[in-house]
């Protein structure tokens, strides 16, 4: 629930003062829950139950938009830990689950709560000369061979 209320005060709050250190504790604890769903079939599934699939899909498209690299990061590695294994499936990845709020500049909605292609596709194509987004993509291509090595139905969407 920390992790949801930073990131829903981030989506809010445009100003960088304020932001700054929500960021900062949102960062830490999408490394967190990463690394808490890692290596524990157990933890992934209660994870999904309690939400954190869309708390940390929106963790990822916020960054994104606020050009964070380490929140972006450490939410496309969570997300990642999230799809490992046969046991969840990936469909709950692909499928939208949104609220109806404004969008932002970037064109993606703050709210938006399901893996947005175009962010990923934007993400993996940049040039970065003082590499910030490297690790971002590498995680991101974990997260979608993790998702693409599951069952048929969720491939084809």
């Amino acid at each position: 629930k920390a992790l949801s209320v930073c990131i829903a005060f981030v989506a809010k709050d445009k100003s960088e003062v304020n932001a700054k250190e929500i960021l900062l504790l949102a960062e830490q604890l999408s490394w967190a829950l990463g690394n808490i769903c890692a290596d524990n079939l157990s933890a992934r599934i209660i994870s999904m139950e309690k939400g954190a699939l869309e708390i940390l899909v929106r963790g990822q498209n916020i960054s994104f938009i606020r050009k964070n690299a380490e929140l972006c990061r450490n939410s496309a590695w969570a997300l990642s830990n999230l799809a490992r294994g046969n046991d969840i499936s990936a469909l709950p990845f692909l499928v939208a689950s949104t609220l109806a709020y404004g969008y932002s500049d970037a064109g993606v909605r703050d709210d938006d709560t399901y893996l947005n292609v175009d962010i990923i596709v934007q993400i993996l194509l940049m040039t970065d000369e003082q590499n910030h987004w490297e690790e971002v993509k590498c995680d991101l291509c974990w997260l979608l061979a993790f998702l693409t090595a599951k069952e048929d139905d969720a491939v084809r969407l």
